[in-house]
C-alpha cells in the first residue's frame, strides 16, 4: 500500500515480506560454512608374508649319528625379504 503498509490478501500470516522488514531490526543474512575436505588417509602397506613353506623334517635331532640330524626349510615371501630363522630344542632354547 502507499502508507508503507502491506495487506495480507491471501490471510496467510506466515508470509515473509522482503520488501518491507520488520521496523527497528537488522537484516541478517546466512552464509553456510565451507565445508573442509577431510584429508584421506594414506594407508600403510602390507607387511611381507610368507607365501609357501615346506620344511623336510620337523623333528630333528642332530647328535652326529646319521639320523634326522638336518632338515631343509624352503620359504616364499611375497617380497623380498631378510628372514632369519631360529631351531630351538624341546625346552625352548635357541640352538
Amino acid at each position: 500500500m502507499a502508507d508503507g503498509t502491506e495487506q495480507d490478501t491471501d490471510d496467510n500470516s506466515a508470509d515473509f515480506e522482503l520488501d518491507t522488514p520488520t521496523p527497528g531490526t537488522q537484516n541478517i543474512t546466512f552464509v553456510a560454512p565451507t565445508p573442509t575436505p577431510t584429508p584421506t588417509p594414506t594407508p600403510s602397506p602390507a607387511p611381507p608374508s610368507i607365501i609357501t613353506y615346506t620344511i623336510s623334517n620337523l623333528i630333528i635331532s642332530p647328535n652326529g649319528d646319521g639320523v634326522d640330524d638336518t632338515t631343509s626349510i624352503d620359504l616364499a615371501f611375497s617380497e623380498s625379504v631378510k628372514a632369519e630363522v631360529d631351531i630351538i630344542d624341546s625346552k625352548r632354547r635357541k640352538s
